[in-house]
Formats: structure tokens, sequence, C-alpha cells
């Protein structure tokens, strides 16, 4: 029974993890980086 449970558990984290699409465009666009003005954690700074 065990074996079977398993067996079920990785094809659909396989299965789960086929669905997810990363194409050309979503690699490449520019990604917001961090700057002082827009962190804002209370108790911490960044230098």
């Amino acid at each position: 029974m065990r074996p079977v449970v398993l067996l079920l558990f990785a094809s659909t984290f396989l299965v789960a993890c086929s669905a997810i699409t990363i194409d050309e465009e979503t690699v490449f666009q520019p990604k917001p980086s961090v700057t002082p003005e827009t962190f804002n954690l209370d108790g911490v700074a960044l230098d």
C-alpha cells in the first residue's frame, strides 16, 4: 500500500510541476530591485 501512495504523490507532483509554463518573455522581463527608498522593514536598515 505504501508504494502506491508514494507513486501517487510523485506522479501528482510531476504533473503539477509540468503545468507551470515559463517562457522567454517571463524570464527576461525586468524585475524590480530593492532600494533604500523601497525597503521598509521595521527595525532593519538597508545599507
